[in-house]
């Protein structure tokens, strides 16, 4: 009831006839264009009213006629979400928020779009963050995925009609120019607003190390089914990483995140991001030297864990160990390091050959396992 009467209050506190302001892209009607303005175009979907006097695109105050919609659970006007003014919400409305993304008003009484009515029946998402590579090397490429999961399918009138998330990195471990978000248009059920320091073919953009996405579905939920690609993101390692060493770990932080459903109701979803990425360089003076140079096996003999060490980190692409009738009995994965260990306590005394290989060279250390 008191949800009705607030409507109703803004409504008639406008005039049925009466011009009021708005700047297109700002959907939300919060003081600015950005991703979470894709999320009302998402809600309102296929709604209609009255066209804007004189339309444009362009940032600055413009006067319209209030529609009699709103959404769900805020007074947003459906016309402030019609950010093209030709009188129906629909895909059209993306092109300004991407014009004037990040641009601010003050001037048509902005009002923070705040969510506090949760669906207590609907089953939380699942934000997954993972990446296609555990290690890169300076100068290479590696890409982040960004998916919404669901454990099992589930009804759809319980799933979430879009989400909208802010994500923060080192900006001085990539290249930032190269950093480009690749939104998965196969789903061609969601509508998508994406930006980087670099492009969201507008005015302001974000800072440097910040992206934000956002994805919704067009008037219905889009997200019930067991897992739902929303965007790949592509960066390049930097060519000097150097500060302390010579590898960083990267990792994308979740700075803000937004899951609401066709409701307008608030969704807490679970989130997956404990990955991240080991960004490293080789040093030429470790790299022409041979491995029986670089590399330190202790202690030989060994009785319950022989440990491999490096002065400084290295790449190596495994390690093996075989007894002396030539069976395997032990590996380990290599990756960028500079210590590994194979635990040798449940093996039999003998003699062992431990097998170290890198980029197309291979060296055999004679193992002694009391």
């Amino acid at each position: 009831m008191k949800k009705i009467l607030l409507i109703l209050f803004v409504f008639l506190g406008m005039g049925p006839l009466s011009g009021q302001l708005m700047y297109p892209g700002d959907t939300n009607n919060d003081g600015r264009a950005n991703h979470l303005d894709l999320l009302p175009i998402g809600l309102a979907f296929g709604a209609q009213g009255e066209p804007r006097p004189a339309a444009s695109e362009n940032w600055f105050a413009q006067e319209f006629i209030p529609w009699p919609i709103f959404l769900p659970t805020t007074p947003v006007n459906g016309a402030f979400i019609n950010s093209n003014g030709d009188g129906i919400i629909d895909t059209l409305d993306l092109d300004a928020i991407v014009a004037n993304y990040d641009m601010m008003q003050d001037s048509t009484m902005p009002f923070p779009w705040q969510h506090n009515i949760q669906c207590l029946s609907c089953p939380p998402p699942i934000l997954s963050i993972s990446y296609n590579l555990d290690s890169v090397e300076v100068n290479g490429a590696f890409q982040a995925f960004i998916s919404v999961l669901y454990p099992e399918t589930i009804p759809f009138d319980l799933g979430a009609l879009g989400l909208a998330l802010e994500l923060s990195y080192d900006p001085e471990l990539v290249v930032e120019t190269s950093v480009v978000v690749t939104p998965n248009t196969d789903e061609g059920t969601l509508m998508f607003v994406t930006a980087t320091s670099e492009e969201a073919a507008g005015y302001r953009l974000p800072a440097p190390g910040r992206v934000q996405i956002s994805a919704a579905g067009r008037g219905q939920n889009a997200f019930f089914q067991d897992s739902t690609g929303v965007a790949r993101i592509d960066f390049i390692v930097i060519d000097d990483i150097q500060r302390d060493t010579v590898f960083r770990a990267f990792k994308l932080e979740i700075e803000s995140l937004l899951f609401l459903n066709v409701k307008e109701e608030l969704l807490f979803p679970m989130v997956h991001n404990s990955d991240s990425v080991v960004l490293f360089q080789v040093l030429d003076q470790v790299l022409d030297r041979p491995l029986a140079d670089i590399l330190q096996i202790f202690p030989n003999p060994v009785r319950d864990v022989l440990r491999v060490q490096a002065a400084q980190g290295i790449y190596l692409d495994r390690l093996r160990l075989w007894n002396n009738q030539g069976v395997l009995v032990g590996e380990e994965p290599g990756g960028f390091g500079a210590q590994w260990k194979f635990e040798t306590g449940g093996l039999p005394p003998g003699i062992y050959w431990l097998e170290i290989q890198r980029e197309g060279e291979k060296f055999t250390q004679k193992i002694l396992l009391h």
